[in-house]
């Protein structure tokens, strides 16, 4: 694994890992236009180092680094069945 390290461009010894991977087990209800909603993924799959909080849907980073996060959500929004899908990676 290559990355920054103690200032330095190299292998990265003992790096700690950090990973977990959450989603949502019900529909969070109705966003009405031009409001916005938290949606905390409620559920779970692992957390090895309990960062994430499946309450709050707040992840608290055990060390300093760098993370990416990938989330994807769809979501209904009119009655004719038209989808719109939102990915932030």
């Amino acid at each position: 694994l290559e990355g920054r390290q103690g200032g330095a461009w190299g292998p990265i010894v003992n790096a700690p890992l950090v990973a977990f991977r959450a989603n949502r087990t019900t529909a969070p209800g109705t966003i009405n236009s031009g409001t916005s909603a938290d949606i905390v993924f409620n559920n779970e799959d692992y957390d090895i180092t309990n960062s994430y909080n499946n309450t709050t849907g707040v992840f608290t980073a055990p060390v300093s680094g760098y993370y990416l996060f990938v989330c994807a959500v769809a979501a209904d929004v009119s009655a004719d069945g038209t989808r719109i899908t939102v990915n932030l990676q």
